[in-house]
């Protein structure tokens, strides 16, 4: 399992979103700014942000948390 984190910079939900992450040491896989990888946006058909992806091992989504859900946030970090 991997998490993955897509946010825009200037978003404050993002901010804090990256900020309750590294506070509760969970370990995200891969970060990406949609504005610099609009092609990773699209192919998760990411509409707003902050979204965290949980993928299984083989890429497929398992779960979603989309905006700033300090409660969904520690369900998704629970699944990997």
């Amino acid at each position: 399992m991997k998490l993955i984190k897509l946010f825009k910079d200037g978003c404050d939900p993002c901010t804090q979103m990256t900020s309750f992450i590294n506070e509760q040491s969970i370990e995200v896989s891969e970060s990406f700014n949609i504005m610099e990888n609009i092609n990773v946006a699209e192919k998760y058909s990411v509409m707003s942000v902050p979204v965290l992806i949980l993928l299984d091992n083989e890429g497929n989504e398992v779960d979603r948390t989309i905006g700033y859900k300090p409660h969904e946030i520690i369900k998704l970090a629970s699944q990997l």
